[in-house]
């Protein structure tokens, strides 16, 4: 298997087939540049981040299909979480899209080409990682909108995955205590379970 030079970390992957899928991480350097990644043949890989500049960082990334895909991350910068929406060609590019009510989106998981869960966390203190509340969005339109569903009682600082069983089924990891999250409505409602001892969990 093949990775360009000039990638520090990778942060998550996403086959779509046994040969076609994207890969997101971060450059060297102290800025950590965002890069995505892209194969065809399911060993090499090249660099495919048209679209988006450097001041974005990546943490998770889905998709439904060789041309549909959607990564997630932060912009350093402005300080807002951004979704990026893949447009196939030759070669693709992402679109960025910022949301104003969040700063940093951590996992994402598309159940089909039109809805989708992500989550990440907005920060009410000026210091990082301090007073953090863990936030849920869910798109219907393909990415086009998120909306935050997250329920009115958490207290979750950190969310760092989610998966889907369908539209309305799914989970949201809490890494802090190791919280589970689960609806079977689509997120209109949430109950909490505990992975058992307290630990932190992560994906």
């Amino acid at each position: 298997m093949t990775v360009p030079a000039g990638v520090a970390t990778l942060e998550d992957i996403q086959m779509t087939s046994a040969t076609s899928g994207w890969a997101v991480g971060r450059a060297p350097g102290d800025t950590g540049a965002g890069v995505a990644l892209k194969t065809t043949d399911g060993s090499n890989w090249v660099f495919d981040s048209s679209g988006f500049s450097g001041n974005i960082r990546l943490y998770g990334v889905d998709a439904t299909s060789a041309s549909n895909g959607w990564a997630v991350g932060e912009n350093v910068t402005s300080g807002k979480a951004v979704l990026l929406k893949y447009t196939a060609g030759a070669p693709g590019s992402w679109a960025v899209m910022e949301k104003t009510d969040s700063q940093g989106f951590i996992s994402i998981d598309m159940v089909d080409g039109s809805t989708g869960y992500a989550v990440g966390y907005v920060s009410h203190s000026p210091k990082p990682g301090y007073n953090q509340e863990g936030r849920i969005y869910k798109t219907i339109d393909g990415g086009a909108t998120w909306n935050n569903i997250s329920p009115s009682n958490t207290q979750y600082r950190f969310l760092v995955g989610v998966s889907f069983l369908d539209t309305n089924t799914g989970y949201v990891v809490a890494n802090e205590g190791g919280r589970i999250l689960k609806t079977t409505n689509g997120g209109a409602t949430w109950t909490t379970d505990s992975a058992g001892d307290g630990s932190n969990l992560t994906t």
